[in-house]
């Protein structure tokens, strides 16, 4: 067991340089429960925070901006030296294993001396790099995609998970309103983390977007796209709780849309989004016929406003499950045959769009009860997946594992 360092105390620290105070400003952002040391030396906006002088205005005479101009620029060795001198200096510790864990004190001081502008741009700073790094970060490659043997386990991948979850909670309750006014990129990501991860249960999930749809609409107003996006995710949430909280999900959906359709011009991809959602929680409601026809009323008056595909994607896959859950299979294949069509000859076979309605389709294939044409097109997925793949590709390793899992689960279910 790793062992972690008393981060409660520290003795009365000296004077850091310039470098290693702006960069204890971001760490103490991140809370005294550890983060990998990695994310500050890949950030290029914790570099350029450190080279900025936080808090001090821009120099004004052309002979400071030239001398501030060749001043050495941060780097990742900069970031190590100056984690060093916080370390001797006590206000930070080290578990032996990459990780960086802030002592209380240092981040007391430092949320006490962080205020107004400067308090903006370090917050801004850290949701920036917490943000690129959960984004950057591998997430394992699937059996037979790549022999890297360095590629994180589950486990590990659950761990990094916590860690960030634990850094971006940290960071919401040290920056409040601050968050929500410069990044809720980063909070709409955490909730996002949460539904996929089984550490997280829906209602932990339910309590997250509630209180984040209540922190936007303080912030920005009811109106605004954050606290629309908020709800959007709640409904999301109320469906994963299964059919009996469809039609709870269906009504959310249903005010959604009336002060979305108030605030926002017909056409709209946002207003379409909450469409086609309201659509898939009328169908696993018991719905079905009444959603298939909301969703093609839907498709019409977008095609009105002059919409197209691929705006209008997430409206014919609602309109596909509508179709299989009203009993007519047929339709909701002819649909997701159409949407492959589409997605290659407007993309190529090769793009992200064309990938994922292929595995669209291979899941209703497999919802229609026919294993065999299904396996073929989870295996012929799996196999361009590998083909195609780029290095540190997420896209094509996740496709391939979803592929992978659901051929070996058909495979499974025949013998």
């Amino acid at each position: 067991m790793t062992h972690r360092p008393d981060t409660s105390a520290s003795a009365e620290p000296g004077e850091p340089s310039r470098h290693a105070r702006a960069l204890l400003d971001i760490a103490a952002l991140l809370g005294t429960d550890g983060f990998p040391e990695e994310l500050l030396t890949t950030s290029s906006g914790v570099l350029a925070y450190m080279d900025a002088a936080p808090g001090q205005p821009r120099l004004p005479r052309l002979t400071d901006r030239l001398r501030h101009r060749l001043r050495r620029r941060a780097d990742a060795g900069a970031v190590r030296s100056a984690l060093a001198e916080l370390r001797a200096l006590g206000q930070v510790a080290d578990d032996g294993s990459g990780t960086v864990l802030v002592h209380e004190s240092a981040r007391q001081r430092v949320s006490a001396a962080l205020t107004g502008e400067a308090c903006a741009r370090a917050v801004a700073t850290v949701a920036e790099a917490l943000h690129e790094y959960w984004l950057d970060a591998p997430t394992g490659a699937a059996p037979g995609l790549a022999a890297d043997p360095s590629a994180p386990t589950a486990d590990e991948r659950a761990d990094a998970d916590r860690t960030m979850l634990a850094c971006t909670a940290a960071l919401a309750e040290s920056a409040g309103d601050t968050l929500l006014e410069r990044n809720t990129d980063l909070l709409f990501a955490a909730g996002h983390r949460m539904r996929e991860s089984p550490q997280y249960s829906v209602e932990q999930e339910v309590e997250f977007w509630q209180r984040l749809q209540a922190g936007c609409e303080r912030v920005s107003g009811a109106d605004s796209e954050d606290a629309f996006g908020a709800r959007e995710q709640l409904g999301g949430a109320l469906l994963t709780r299964g059919r009996q909280w469809a039609e709870t999900a269906a009504r959310h959906y249903d005010a959604l849309l009336a002060d979305r359709s108030r605030a926002r011009p017909p056409g709209d991809e946002e207003l379409l989004a909450t469409r086609a959602n309201r659509g898939e929680a009328l169908a696993r409601a018991g719905r079905a016929e009444e959603a298939a026809a909301d969703l093609e009323a839907a498709l019409v008056e977008a095609a009105d406003q002059g919409v197209q595909w691929p705006a209008t994607a997430h409206l014919r896959s609602r309109l596909a499950l509508a179709h299989r859950l009203a009993g007519d299979p047929d339709a909701a294949l002819a649909l997701r045959r159409e949407e492959v069509e589409t997605a290659q000859e407007s993309y190529g076979r090769a793009s992200g769009q064309a990938l994922y309605a292929r595995l669209d389709l291979a899941r209703e294939l497999r919802d229609a009860d026919l294993p065999d044409e299904a396996a073929e097109a989870f295996r012929e997925l799996r196999d361009d997946c590998g083909e195609l793949r780029q290095p540190a590709d997420p896209l094509r390793r996740r496709l391939f594992d979803e592929a992978q899992t659901a051929l070996e689960e058909l495979e499974h279910g025949a013998g």
